[in-house]
């Protein structure tokens, strides 16, 4: 490696997995239906699926079973072509399990999808208890002509958690299987978020062992088990927030100009790295809250927390001081927008006191003065602060009008 070169990452988001193999092109998966079924749902281990499972959530109109594999395939084309007339695709086999049936047929289905000019390899959305050896052997010399990956869905590390979803395989089986599609030489991919539950709460409610408190409790029967797939579907939703960021930038960047693209970075990017500046801050404060609040138990007694309410209740705080530390950029937006100017926005600041006196009353969760007065100052922090990058752009456009003002004239005209 040369010094200039940088070190190769231990890993990479999709796209660029999928710029890796498809080098200049666009590249876009079409989920299909192919109508195959689940062993949790024909009662060969079960009815009704896994208990998180709804198919339709992720299948788009066109990616019915009613409709032959090409069918859909040309609709999905459709529908992107007229954004993206150069791009080829890839077949998603993504509702139910895609390798769950007769060896013959999964291989006619997969067959009629490459047999589309615009189709340049395979996605196969399985589980890991369906990869029979004669299909893997298939898949095997398939992957040595085109584009292929077999995704398979672990959900879950822990046994328990796996029978309490009806997911009928243990994790050992998911090690297994993704070895063999490994050794295949194949490429595999897997879903979980489920693993990430016990050590982000265990992190949560750590503040409440320290303050005092007894322990942690459910309503129901069920709360355990519920609570952990809301985690996990949010947990989800978080962690692949770059990604869907970048593909949504990605989908409308197209359609702006240079200079509105630049105007959107210079919002998004601060609105972003302020809101989580607020929410690290929420993050730092939390234990402080904790302690305060359990700090009013009175002699002799002790707390037994609901779950539920504790985590809608970190959720509430970190989600007000994300909010607020936003408020620079409502007030640099108004200045951008010519509706007032740096000496007006100045003159106001009485009224900036009185706003963020009122919002740190009504929306911060504690009781105490102190945590009020603590986020109505850094309310008006952040708007000094802003004032100061109003009065930099003032300054910024005063020079720029200088530079144009003593610029030689090209009229040639002029004498």
């Amino acid at each position: 490696m040369t010094p200039s070169a940088s070190p190769a990452l231990p890993y990479v988001d999709f796209a660029t997995f999928l710029q890796r193999h498809f080098p200049g092109q666009k590249v876009q998966k079409i989920t299909l239906t192919a109508g195959f079924s689940c062993p949790t749902r024909d009662g060969s281990m079960g009815k009704g699926g896994c208990t998180y499972c709804n198919n339709k959530s992720f299948s788009p109109n066109y990616a019915t079973k009613l409709k032959s594999i090409t069918e859909q395939i040309n609709e999905g084309i459709a529908f992107f072509r007229r954004k993206y007339p150069e791009m080829k695709y890839l077949a998603y086999f993504q509702s139910y399990t895609n390798t769950y049936g007769e060896v013959e047929d999964c291989i006619a289905k997969y067959e009629e999808a490459l047999r589309h000019e615009d189709v340049v390899g395979l996605i196969i959305g399985t589980r890991p208890d369906c990869m029979p050896q004669p299909l893997l052997d298939y898949l095997k010399e398939l992957s040595k002509r085109t584009f292929l990956l077999v995704e398979y869905g672990v959900e879950s590390t822990c046994d328990r958690s796996l029978e309490r979803i009806q997911r009928g395989h243990s994790y050992q089986t998911s090690v297994e299987t993704i070895e063999r599609t490994h050794a295949a030489g194949i490429l595999v991919g897997a879903i979980v978020a489920w693993f990430l539950y016990t050590p982000a709460t265990t992190w949560l409610t750590r503040p409440l062992a320290s303050a005092g408190a007894s322990g942690i409790n459910f309503r129901t029967i069920i709360g355990p088990f519920s609570t952990h797939i809301t985690f996990a579907l949010w947990a989800g939703f978080v962690l692949t927030t770059p990604w869907w960021l970048t593909q949504l930038w990605l989908f409308i960047a197209p359609a702006l100009t240079r200079t509105e693209k630049r105007r959107t970075a210079l919002i998004a990017i601060p609105s972003a790295i302020l809101f989580l500046a607020g929410v690290a801050s929420a993050l730092w404060f939390l234990p402080h809250a904790v302690s305060l609040l359990l700090s009013e138990l009175p002699q002799g007694t002790s707390a037994l927390l609901d779950f539920d309410s504790y985590i809608s209740f970190v959720v509430i705080l970190t989600l007000v001081i994300g909010a607020s530390f936003l408020f620079p950029m409502i007030i640099i937006g108004i200045h951008a927008l010519g509706l007032a100017s740096t000496g007006q926005i100045l003159r106001h600041w009485r009224w900036a006191v009185v706003g963020a006196t009122v919002f740190a009353a009504i929306t911060n969760p504690l009781p105490d003065l102190w945590s009020m007065i603590l986020q109505m100052c850094a309310l008006l922090a952040l708007y000094f602060g802003a004032i100061g990058v109003c009065w930099l752009r003032d300054l910024l456009a005063r020079r720029r009008q200088r530079k144009r003002e003593a610029a030689p004239s090209l009229d040639p005209t002029a004498v």
